[in-house]
């Protein structure tokens, strides 16, 4: 059984968190500009309200690389971030707190 083996190994493991870094993209969008993107209705008809949206989930805003007048998002070579450009900016970010460069 997997679990017992893995139990077994928790003497002789031991994890420890030296350094927390974050990244966020600059572009903050707000739930106006989102829902007029998205266009989502309620399960009566009705259009959503950003006003719902910070009341029922609480989120204000959300920090996006899309342009939504194009309808996609920005490439890399036109300064566009992926979610893989993201974990590495947030380890350099962590690295000071690690004691590392």
């Amino acid at each position: 059984m997997i679990r017992s083996s893995i139990l077994g190994l928790a003497p002789e493991v031991s994890v420890s968190l030296i350094g927390v870094g974050s990244f966020l993209l600059d572009r903050r969008v707000s739930n106006g500009e989102f829902l007029e993107y998205l266009r989502p209705a309620r399960p009566d008809g009705w259009a959503l309200e950003a006003e719902w949206v910070v009341k029922h989930p609480g989120i204000d805003q959300r920090r996006l690389d899309h342009e939504f007048g194009y309808r996609r998002t920005r490439s890399r070579a036109d300064g566009g971030l992926s979610d893989g450009d993201l974990a590495p900016r947030a380890s350099r970010a962590a690295l000071p707190g690690a004691g590392g460069n």
